[in-house]
């Protein structure tokens, strides 16, 4: 049973998390309050889901229980549970999740049983009379109304070609990354499936991010420079660090572009003297990174 779980882990780009989320509609008057005016009971919502998370984002928290947000309303806030509550039904403690970033910090922090998340909504626009939201508990801001709204979805057979999966629902919506972070890892996860993924399922999520960051200098494995990520030691390993590693590429292209832009004679003993300008430029930047 272990040896399966890790073979999936692998899979899925090393990413597998069974978490717990509780939906909170402030306008529903289902909803419990410790005391008037304080904060919603977790385990006291009348819509929750258990779900498993492929990737440590926003978005597939949020996709967890889209079907259930009501047609209008929009996520307001994401907390997670840093701790199981005392006693259980009470408040755990808990921190509001704001970015890719901190639900991935959010998941190598917690230590509750099961992992609990809280997706709260803003109060509906057209109650009568009008109810504004609060203002958030703390310095941050709540998601802005129009978070998330109209996600870009692709087809992903890659990340639901299990017969069961497919048997059950068919092949699963996937919401495009927003960053350019986010992007990467779910290219390098789609790296990583080579066996079970087909080219043109990559396709998309490469033309997109080149479509979204069209600003941004992007290197991928069809590109001439991609040799340079190759070489590098360690590999990147998450999107962050594919980052950081363009940047080596970049740099590594200059190099090379400066060794052959100084002579007319491209023979054979200077296309090596700049491919190994290329790759030593690369590498020098690659061992700065943070």
């Amino acid at each position: 049973m272990g040896s399966q779980k890790f073979a999936n882990e692998e899979e899925d780009g090393g990413f597998h998390k069974s978490i717990r989320i509780f939906l909170v509609d402030s306008s529903c008057k289902d909803v419990v309050k410790v005391a008037p005016g304080g904060q919603y009971l977790w385990d006291s919502g009348p819509s929750n889901c258990v779900a498993i998370m492929r990737t440590p984002s926003l978005l597939e928290v949020v996709d967890k229980v889209r079907d259930k947000i009501p047609a209008g309303r929009t996520v307001r806030a994401i907390c997670g549970a840093i701790a199981n509550p005392t006693p259980l039904g009470r408040i755990p403690e808990a921190t509001r999740l704001q970015s890719d970033q901190e639900v991935e910090a959010f998941f190598d922090l917690t230590s509750a049983k099961p992992i609990r998340l809280q997706v709260v909504l803003h109060r509906d626009p057209e109650a009568i009379p009008l109810k504004a939201d609060s203002p958030p508990p703390d310095d941050g801001d709540f998601f802005p109304v129009d978070f998330l709204y109209a996600p870009e979805v692709y087809d992903d057979p890659g990340e639901d070609s299990d017969a069961f999966r497919r048997n059950l629902a068919g092949y699963a919506k996937r919401t495009m990354s927003r960053t350019d972070e986010g992007f990467e890892d779910r290219k390098m996860a789609a790296r990583r499936r080579l066996k079970r993924v087909w080219v043109e399922d990559l396709n998309p999520v490469k033309e997109k991010h080149k479509e979204k960051f069209h600003d941004v200098y992007i290197i991928d494995s069809e590109d001439e420079d991609w040799k340079y990520i190759e070489a590098l030691d360690p590999l990147p390993a998450s999107g962050r660090e594919m980052i950081s590693a363009h940047s080596a590429t970049l740099d590594g292209s200059m190099a090379y572009d400066a060794v052959m832009d100084a002579t007319e004679d491209y023979n054979a003993e200077v296309r090596r003297a700049a491919r190994e300008a290329g790759f030593a430029a690369a590498t020098a930047e690659w061992e700065k990174r943070p």
